[in-house]
């Protein structure tokens, strides 16, 4: 069982180690196994949470969404996202799937639309906020002053090919990444 108690405080002093660390430990307090925790992003970190345990995912983070995922079977794949402040990631889109968001500590911005160039507005999003991105849809989330943590939940659109971290095009990225 998950217990939803635990707390989490990621002071915007601390290094990208310390933070990634005390991420893990929370979600490791959570009951949440991890199927792959990449610490290298230039941007932060992401932990793929084990499959197994989508619905304990939906159940804390999104729990409107578990009728949806038992009615209908989607195939959903569980994630969380460690942002550093002052960050972001490439101004992007996904072939194979859409994705839901929810923004668990901090405060965030979100630029989204249906082109490749980038708005120049950016919404803020703090804790409980929930942001929608559609298939194919352009995206970028980015630090703010601190480190801002987001639960993911990637929605696989193409049944025979489901989407993984190679489903990624970069419009445009400040780490010069294809």
């Amino acid at each position: 069982m998950i217990e939803n108690r635990v707390e989490l405080e990621l002071l915007s002093e601390f290094e990208k180690d310390e933070a990634v660390d005390l991420v893990d430990k929370w979600r490791f307090h959570l009951g949440f196994e991890v199927s792959e925790l990449n610490r290298d992003k230039p941007w932060g970190a992401y932990w793929k949470i084990d499959k197994e345990q989508t619905e304990s995912f939906l159940d804390l983070f999104f729990p409107e969404m578990k009728e949806v995922y038992k009615k209908h079977g989607l195939d959903y794949s569980p994630k969380l996202l460690l942002v550093a402040p002052n960050k972001k990631l490439s101004w992007q889109y996904h072939e194979r799937r859409a994705e839901e968001w929810k923004v668990i500590f901090g405060t965030v911005g979100v630029k989204q639309n249906d082109f490749d160039d980038e708005p120049t507005e950016e919404k803020r999003y703090k804790a409980g906020d929930r942001v929608s991105l559609k298939n194919r849809e352009r995206h970028r989330l980015a630090g703010k002053n601190g480190w801002g943590l987001v639960a993911e939940v990637w929605i696989h659109t193409d049944k025979e090919r489901l989407s993984d971290e190679e489903d990624i095009v970069r419009v445009k990225d400040e780490f010069d990444r294809k």
